[in-house]
C-alpha cells in the first residue's frame, strides 16, 4: 500500500496581489497529477500582497520538495512569489520567543503536550525571566536573554546575534530526513551485566555557568537526592546561556570515577544526544515529569 502521508505537502507563497494566481496554482497541480487537500488564500490590502497556502498530494514521481520547487520555477517567477514546499513528513522545529504576556506561549504548549501541535520545541527565548519556571515545567530549555529599555542599537543587534546563534544550534534540516550515513553506527554488542554496572540517576541542575578559559565547557552543579556533584559538560555551544538550565531535570552517570580537569574535578557525566558530526547538535536528556531525584534509570 502506498504511504499517502509521505507525499503530501504544503505549498506556502506570498506575491504582490493580481489576477490569475489560484488558477496557475491550481492548473500547475491538475496538469502534473496532483490533487488538492486543503487550500486558503487571502489578500491584504495594506500591502497589496496575497497570500495562499494548499496541502495536496503529489505522485509518486513528484515526491521530492527539491523538483516541484524546480517545476513551479516558471510560475514563481511569471508573479513574483516568495514560495516554499513543505513535506508533510517533515516534523518542523519551532524556537518560541515571548516577552511579559504569556497566553500565546502557554496556548501553545499545551497544544504541543496534547499533541495537537506537530512540532518540535528545542527552545524557548525570553528578554524576561517571567517564563523560565513555565519553560522548565515542560522540560524544555528557557534562554533568558534581557535587554534594557532604551538600548543602544548595537546592544539590541548583540541580542539579536545571540537569538542567531540559538538557532544555528538547533538548526535541523526540514527539507530530508537523515541519511543512514549521518547516524552514528552501533556500538559493539554488550552483555546484561555489562549494562549493570552503569549506574544512570535522574538529576536536577542546581546551577550551571560558563568556565573561563574555556570556549566548549559548562560547569553544572546537580542534586542526585541523595548528594549534589559538581559535573563539567562540553556543551557550551548548544546551550549559549546555561542559567536557563537551571532547575532542568537530567540524566547523569553517577558512577564514573572522578575526573580531574585544570578547572577542577568533574564527578560524573551528564547525558545527551548527538550525530556523527558538530553540525548535527548537542541535545541533553531529561525525563518523565513523575520520575524522581535519584531514581535509576534502567
Amino acid at each position: 500500500m502506498t504511504d499517502t502521508h509521505s507525499q503530501a505537502y504544503i505549498l506556502t507563497l506570498s506575491c504582490p496581489d493580481q489576477r490569475g494566481i489560484v488558477h496557475a496554482v491550481s492548473a500547475f497541480l491538475l496538469d502534473r497529477g496532483g490533487n488538492i487537500e486543503e487550500a486558503a488564500q487571502y489578500n491584504d490590502p495594506d500591502t497589496g500582497l496575497f497570500f495562499m497556502r494548499v496541502q495536496f498530494q503529489a505522485p509518486p514521481q513528484l515526491a521530492d520538495a527539491t523538483t516541484l520547487g524546480s517545476l513551479f520555477e516558471h510560475t514563481r517567477q511569471q508573479f513574483g512569489m516568495d514560495v516554499h514546499f513543505h513535506a508533510v513528513s517533515q516534523r518542523p522545529r519551532v524556537l518560541l520567543m515571548v516577552s511579559q504576556h504569556g497566553h500565546c506561549l502557554n496556548d501553545l504548549l499545551f497544544r504541543w503536550k496534547s499533541k495537537q501541535l506537530d512540532v518540535d520545541i528545542p527552545a524557548i527565548v525570553s528578554n524576561h525571566a517571567v517564563y523560565a519556571d513555565l519553560a522548565a515545567s515542560y522540560g524544555i530549555p528557557f534562554h533568558h536573554l534581557p535587554l534594557a529599555g532604551g538600548s543602544s542599537a548595537d546592544t539590541k543587534r548583540a541580542q539579536e546575534q545571540q537569538i542567531e546563534a540559538l538557532i544555528e544550534a538547533n538548526k535541523q534540516s526540514l527539507d530530508a530526513a537523515p541519511a543512514a550515513a549521518d547516524i552514528e553506527p552501533f556500538a559493539d554488542t554488550i552483555g546484561i551485566d555489562d549494562f549493570a554496572k552503569l549506574d544512570l540517576r535522574v538529576a536536577t541542575v542546581l546551577d550551571c555557568k560558563l568556565v573561563d578559559g574555556s570556549d566548549k565547557l559548562l560547569q553544572f552543579t546537580v542534586d542526585l537526592g541523595s548528594e549534589t556533584r559538581n559535573i563539567f559538560s562540553g556543551i557550551r555551544k548548544a546551550y549559549a546561556d546555561p542559567a536557563s538550565l537551571i532547575g532542568r531535570k537530567v540524566i547523569v552517570v553517577a558512577n564514573l570515577a572522578p575526573r580531574k580537569m585544570r578547572f577542577g574535578v568533574s564527578q560524573g557525566m551528564i547525558l545527551c544526544a548527538s550525530g556523527v558530526d558538530d553540525g548535527s547538535g548537542l541535545f541533553l536528556l531529561d525525563s518523565d515529569d513523575g520520575a524522581m531525584l535519584g531514581m535509576r534509570v534502567s
